[in-house]
């Protein structure tokens, strides 16, 4: 039973590192297709308007 549940904190931790490096993908996908990164095989490069991409301050 230990074994088990060791294995099972594993599988989710391994889990939500891949949820965070597609998400972290997905934004890359989404500024290469902007224009605002260039992509040059697994090497990304910021372009000069890549401030165009932050988002505003929030206001409460």
């Amino acid at each position: 039973m230990v074994v088990y549940e060791n294995l099972k904190a594993r599988n989710a931790v391994s889990g939500g590192e891949e949820m965070l490096r597609l998400r972290a993908y997905e934004k890359l996908q989404n500024l290469v297709t902007r224009g605002l990164v260039e992509k040059n095989g697994k090497v990304y490069r910021g372009l000069e308007n890549i401030q165009d991409a932050a988002s505003a301050p929030a206001t409460t």
